[in-house]
């Protein structure tokens, strides 16, 4: 049986709160949201979910997917200006792209042990 959460509390924080508030709810193998509606009713965090590492996992090679397709379109853009002096800027991109991609098979690697 699932509640509904229907309404909707919108919070700020900075950068490196958000980091500390993601890695919390990581170990705890719950949401920040969940996380944060603990701490704001003063009550344990709900029951954790399965499976949490290997959702971290699909967000992550979700971005890592979103770069390389607007990587590739703007590849194609460029393709069709000659506006090849940006492409080094493309290379860049690509090349912290392929760096993500190894920060995630390493993470892969240490939570499948």
């Amino acid at each position: 049986m699932s509640i509904e959460l229907d309404k909707i509390v919108s919070v700020r924080f900075k950068a490196e709160d958000h980091r500390l508030l993601r890695d919390r709810a990581l170990e705890r193998g719950i949401t920040v949201s969940a996380l944060v509606r603990a701490a704001a009713l003063g009550v344990p965090p709900a029951r954790r979910r399965r499976n949490l590492v290997a959702q971290e996992l699909i967000n992550q090679l979700s971005r890592v997917g979103n770069n390389l397709n607007q990587h590739s379109h703007v590849l194609h853009r460029m393709d069709q200006r000659s506006d090849l002096p940006h492409a080094e800027t493309v290379l860049d991109r690509l090349a912290e792209v392929q760096g993500i991609l190894i920060e995630v098979s390493f993470a892969v690697g240490e939570a499948s042990r």
